[in-house]
């Protein structure tokens, strides 16, 4: 499959940072910085007049004199050859501001200096019409320096070149970047969740934080399961199962159910995210809360204050994936396979099952989650306890509404099914009768 491929071209394709430093060595002997770090040093210090001056010198002269590496040119000319769609686009005015260079007409110049005349070639005068053009062409990726580019463009794989954190796939360098598409992202890419894809060799999924990529690869290393690392960047073989659309009879329930406590037999030594099981439930939701900055805060400290005092009564734990929806489940004939654990560590398996029941994304009948909970209680009887049960219905339902008013959503629909005179506060609570 040929993929459109968009690269930017200040600080992504040319990589300026010996000459900031040298600026910054000149300008200001007494201070000292490195690559991007240098530059910011210059815009800090110097006067605007003087900051637009260089600024406009370094990309409408130095230039000139800049020559891409070989590896860079060669890695590029692989992309072409097999096949893809690679194309430059950067926001990069016709004149620089301070009115002495061409900044277009340099760029160009540098392309055909550099052997990639023959690379298509957009050059925007402002930055939304860099999105606006980004937006309208269909990019299959994107690889830029400024995450703000990233964060606005409708692409389905972003690429941030950055040695910093980021909550996008990362690397260093462009090099880097395009050994990593030429090696995983051949083929068709679907995206499978906001952070996950799959090609037709590789299940590929990038992480916003360390702590939930180390959860998932103690999970993988701990089933044997074979896995790379890119930076933030997750790479598995991809498996040949079928994601689970059927419907979930009795008998289908039941081996979801054994195949969670097969692997809650994981020796594990850590909680899993937002566990409840040391930490008063009332408490922890409050403190969940007090960082919604949404139009929701209030409704759900309401909520929270509304609601009968969370009992929970530790009774064990296994090693289980809270996370855990339809989506997160495929099988090949009789192998469940259950993916997904990034938020996995010791807490109470009927967690698993109520955050299913809340889940936002699974598309489930009734009589499915009555066919589920029947196989939990049957497969973890030491566990089933109706004050326990209540408790943790209250702290999924709050602890849902909180996440999706965090991520923007509108969940007026969700609280107009909460019965304010319920016990179970959530828009499941029918749910709890089958209990």
């Amino acid at each position: 499959m040929t993929l459109k491929i968009g690269i930017d071209f200040d600080n992504t394709l040319v990589d300026y940072s010996c000459i900031w430093e040298e600026k910054l060595t000149t300008f200001l002997p007494n201070l000292a910085a490195k690559g991007i770090h240098a530059k910011q040093k210059l815009k800090q210090e110097m006067s605007h007049s003087a900051w637009i001056e260089t600024q406009g010198d370094i990309y409408g002269n130095s230039i000139s004199k800049m020559h891409l590496k070989q590896n860079r040119i060669e890695l590029i000319q692989q992309l072409q050859k097999k096949g893809h769609q690679v194309e430059i686009v950067s926001h990069r005015s016709s004149v620089s501001y301070c009115g002495r260079y061409q900044l277009q007409k340099k760029a160009q110049e540098f392309l055909e200096t550099n052997n990639l005349s023959s690379l298509q070639a957009t050059f925007l005068e402002t930055f939304p019409d860099k999105i606006n053009y980004i937006n309208k062409n269909s990019f299959d990726i994107f690889i830029d320096d400024l995450n703000s580019v990233l964060i606005q463009s409708k692409v389905l794989f972003p690429i941030h070149i950055t040695q910093e954190k980021t909550h996008l796939p990362l690397f260093e360098n462009l090099d880097d970047a395009i050994h990593f598409i030429l090696s995983f992202l051949q083929g068709e890419i679907a995206s499978v969740s906001r952070s996950s894809y799959i090609t037709p060799k590789y299940f590929i999924k990038y992480f916003k934080d360390d702590e939930r990529l180390k959860r998932e690869i103690f999970f993988l290393r701990s089933m044997g399961k074979e896995y790379q690392v890119r930076n933030n960047i997750l790479i598995q073989p991809r498996i040949k199962t079928t994601p689970l659309s059927d419907i979930m009879t009795p008998s289908l329930s039941l081996k979801i159910a054994k195949k969670i406590q097969k692997i809650g037999k994981v020796p594990c030594e850590y909680l899993a995210k937002d566990s409840m099981l040391f930490t008063p439930p009332r408490e922890a939701l409050k403190k969940r809360v007090s960082t919604n900055t949404s139009k929701y805060k209030m409704t759900l400290n309401n909520l929270i204050n509304h609601t009968k005092e969370l009992r929970y009564t530790v009774v064990s734990s296994l090693f289980i994936n809270p996370d855990f929806y339809k989506g997160n489940v495929s099988y090949d004939q009789d192998m469940i396979q259950i993916h997904d654990f990034e938020s996995s560590g010791r807490d109470d398996p009927f967690r698993v099952l109520i955050n299913f029941i809340h889940h936002p994304l699974n598309e489930v009948s009734l009589d499915e989650i009555k066919n589920l909970i029947d196989a939990f209680k049957k497969i973890f009887p030491q566990y089933y306890s109706f004050e326990n049960l209540k408790a943790i219905y209250n702290y999924t339902s709050i602890l849902w509404l909180d996440i999706m008013s965090k991520n923007g959503k509108n969940i007026d629909s969700y609280l107009k099914g909460i019965n304010p005179d319920s016990e179970i506060k959530s828009w499941m609570s029918e749910t709890y009768e089958f209990f």
